[in-house]
């Protein structure tokens, strides 16, 4: 099976809508890593971990977040499926520090570590 690395959440009915891959049942147990863009505030980025996609991106877009409440909408831009809680969050630690050193991310094949494109 292939896998997108990259997928675009769809509006219908004024409700953001991921793509149904992330509700089969082999994804019910998984961490995942994500980074969001604002679509009012282009250059604003956030990365965060979660077990439910889903709820947070709401959360995000509904104003939950203190941290992203100020530059809603936001837009999915990337999110990478992990096993364990533990490399969910050293991928988000991880991205964070390269975005916040404004460098551009590039994800290596020996995830979850990240390799800072130049």
């Amino acid at each position: 099976l292939h896998y997108p690395s990259r997928l675009t959440p769809l509006r219908m009915a004024g409700h953001l809508q991921l793509p149904s891959l992330i509700c089969h049942p082999w994804f019910r147990d998984m961490f995942y890593a994500y980074i969001i863009r604002s679509l009012s505030h282009p250059d604003a980025r956030y990365v965060g971990s979660t077990t439910d996609l889903r709820a947070r991106i709401f959360e995000h877009n509904s104003g939950k977040s203190r941290h992203t409440a100020k530059f809603m909408p936001w837009k999915l831009e990337t999110y990478i499926a992990f096993d364990t809680e533990e490399k969910a969050r050293k991928f988000e630690s991880i991205s964070k520090q390269a975005l916040a050193m404004h460098l551009p991310v590039a994800i290596s094949d020996s995830l979850p570590y990240v390799a800072l494109a130049k």
